[in-house]
């Protein structure tokens, strides 16, 4: 799916969650949440269960992905690396503010932790250590750290 597919798609699921009531909001989101948990867990357990070598290939084709991604950002933007362009711009680039627009440190800090309880444990420290890994691989191929979210092996 391009860019311009995945920003339209993504504005069409906006704009019909901001119809919704607030009870039907939470539920939209907690069923979406356990989806993707278990997408999630798929791919971790899936990854960590090939042999080392094939670990190791899998990294360096999500680092080559990383990479493309960083030197030609306007092709479907960056997922892993930090280097999204278009991440929380409205209309004429200006930022949209988000989640973050009118909440303390404090309250963002409570969102985090919330978000970090709902996650289990065990997808917790896969994730860790599958970021690890990819980071370790860009630093020995001369490249910064990804400091986004890699979303895992594709």
């Amino acid at each position: 799916m391009s860019g311009e597919d995945r920003r339209a798609a993504w504005n069409n699921i906006r704009q019909r969650v901001e119809g919704l009531s607030d009870e039907q909001r939470q539920e939209f989101v907690a069923g979406g949440r356990e989806q993707i948990m278990v997408y999630l867990h798929d791919r971790m357990d899936t990854f960590f269960a090939l042999p080392p070598e094939e670990q190791r290939l899998k990294i360096d084709e999500r680092v080559a992905q990383i990479i493309e991604r960083r030197q030609n950002p306007d092709r479907g933007g960056s997922r892993c690396g930090g280097q999204g362009r278009d991440v929380g711009r409205g209309e004429n680039n200006q930022h949209r503010g988000g989640y973050r627009r009118g909440r303390t440190e404090a309250q963002r800090d409570e969102r985090s932790k919330r978000r970090l309880d709902r996650i289990d444990p065990r997808l917790r420290a896969q994730f860790t250590e599958y970021c690890r890994l990819l980071n370790e691989r860009l630093e020995q191929l001369g490249h910064k750290p990804s400091h986004g979210r890699p979303w895992g092996p594709r």
